[in-house]
């Protein structure tokens, strides 16, 4: 198991990052921005938000599961630089962005702090992602918008969580101006 990780193709390891993330939600951090910002994550969904907890917990937790950092770099959840590899995501909200499959492709991390300089950030394009080819919850409302014949494309990550909360299931938003 440790050997197939270590060679985990990015789809693969998207979807350990997206498990990481979603098993932290549960952060105080997480929760009361959550509630503060009276966010719905609709019940019985395939949205998965997560959170990123401050220090490196993604890297130690890559490490731990013998995940190669090159691939989540490639992917964009880690960063280098010339003192090391560090989490780029930590103390945020995170929005798994997935393919019209709905494989993991990417992630988006909204800064829980007050007055943020940075509200949001994407990770950047990869082999898998690109943005201007995607939309945010695709895979969840592709069969609503084909049935209704139509489809609502609001602004942000929250924004689609709130309609589908209130059953507007065909409602997508773009990924982000940055």
């Amino acid at each position: 198991l440790m050997y197939q990780l270590a060679l985990a193709p990015p789809k693969i390891a998207c979807n350990i990052i997206e498990r990481f993330f979603l098993e932290q939600v549960n952060h105080k951090n997480a929760q009361d921005y959550v509630k503060q910002r009276n966010i719905v994550i609709p019940e019985n969904s395939s949205f998965n938000v997560g959170y990123a907890p401050s220090g490196n917990a993604l890297l130690a937790h890559a490490r731990d599961k013998g995940v190669r950092t090159e691939i989540l770099e490639e992917i964009g959840v880690l960063k280098s630089n010339d003192k090391g590899i560090y989490d780029f995501f930590y103390n945020r909200l995170i929005f798994p962005v997935c393919n019209s499959k709905g494989q993991t492709i990417a992630f988006a991390g909204r800064d829980l702090n007050e007055n943020p300089k940075i509200k949001y950030l994407n990770t950047h394009e990869s082999c898998i992602y690109t943005k201007g080819n995607e939309l945010y919850a695709l895979n969840i409302a592709r069969f609503a918008i084909k049935n209704e014949d139509r489809a609502y494309i609001v602004e942000g990550y929250t924004d689609v969580l709130r309609m589908h909360s209130v059953d507007v299931i065909n409602s997508v938003a773009t990924g982000g101006t940055a």
